[in-house]
């Protein structure tokens, strides 16, 4: 039996080597959020002003902070689902880098709606002759930033879609990684809720599903849920269409033994993944050296079980062609005019993955 004394400095030694590993993570995301893009040129679909307005419909399981005089929502626990539409005014690349979040953003107004089925009827008016897209924000995102994020990616990009955000109950802080971990496990369940009312409504095309760093966990979660159910329940009226996983902060073995159960429920899933994310790196310290998906290279997904197939493909997003991405790499899909190009590309118009 180890003694007491004999044991102390491991004790010790944990807690510092946790410590250095948040205060590198901390300096990451410092200069990641500093560096930006050279501007691009104009966009054809950018309107003539210095500001855009952006109607962003979203779905939470944040709670509604009870001293507010408006909808204000926080970073608590909801068992309950919220569904709104927010109006974003947005200056357009005129007056920032492409992907940008820049001070002179703000929600110009915010609704809600009474449940579900009026959530709904709304998002189906503006559906009629576009697709749907659900995207899931990841780690470190307040309810205000993960909108603004979805609202450039919209917008920067001139994608033809109606855009519906599904935002978790993260703490929006950098010392808070457990605290969203286990928020983001608390939302698959109101995840996969909104999900099947949606796949459920009878929308005229596929619903496709995006998710970026931790996001990726809830929504591989709900995908294996939902096929689960399928084979003892039936399939739901509507189909599951492109799945982008962006960045995912998830394990590599976890990853592998998820990827089945979405490829049984969608028609494509497309893992965007760099080895340049310095982000995911830091993840991958915090889990004692466990490969993250989205940062993991062409070799350790082959290791790992991980092969494109009819279905499921890999994009790169630290090839030469792709260039250089904020924060550290790891907001190259909403934030790189490359990688936005091609997920227009496949998402409005379904060619053929790279």
């Amino acid at each position: 039996m180890q003694s007491a004394t004999s044991s102390k400095p491991n004790q010790g030694s944990a807690p510092m080597m946790w410590r250095f590993v948040f205060l590198c993570w901390i300096v990451l995301s410092s200069v990641g959020c500093a560096a930006g893009l050279p501007k691009v040129a104009d966009l054809s679909c950018l309107p003539e002003s210095d500001t855009a307005q952006v109607d962003l419909f979203f779905v939470t399981d944040r709670g509604i902070a009870a001293s507010a005089p408006e909808v204000l929502l926080d970073s608590s626990r909801s068992d309950r689902l919220t569904y709104g539409m927010v109006r974003l005014d947005l200056p357009t690349t005129r007056k920032r880098s492409f992907g940008t979040i820049t001070s002179d953003f703000k929600i110009a107004s915010i609704i809600t709606y009474k449940d579900s089925v009026d959530f709904l009827q709304e998002v189906k008016a503006r559906a009629r002759n576009r697709s749907v897209l659900l995207y899931t924000h990841g780690f470190n995102e307040d309810f205000q930033e993960s909108a603004f994020r979805v609202g450039y990616f919209y917008l920067d990009g001139c994608l033809k879609i109606v855009p519906i955000l599904f935002s978790w109950p993260s703490k929006g802080s950098m010392f808070a990684h457990s605290y969203d971990q286990d928020s983001a496990t608390f939302a698959r369940g109101a995840y996969l809720s909104l999900l099947k009312s949606i796949l459920d409504s009878h929308l005229s095309r596929p619903v496709d599903l995006m998710a970026h760093s931790m996001g990726n966990w809830i929504v591989l979660e709900a995908l294996n849920r939902l096929k689960m159910e399928g084979e003892v329940r039936g399939k739901p009226v509507g189909r599951v269409g492109t799945v982008i996983l962006a960045s995912p902060d998830v394990d590599v073995d976890v990853f592998r033994t998820l990827l089945p159960g979405a490829l049984g429920v969608s028609d494509r899933v497309v893992l965007m993944a760099s080895q340049k994310d310095k982000l995911l790196l830091v993840s991958r310290l915090l889990a004692l050296g466990g490969a993250r998906a989205g940062q993991a290279t062409g070799a350790e997904l082959m290791n790992h079980g991980i092969v494109a197939s009819r279905n499921f493909s890999v994009f790169r997003m630290d090839s030469a062609k792709v260039g250089t991405c904020p924060a550290l790499g790891h907001r190259c899909a909403t934030a790189n005019p490359y990688v936005v190009n091609y997920e227009k590309r496949i998402l409005e118009q379904r060619q053929p993955q790279e």
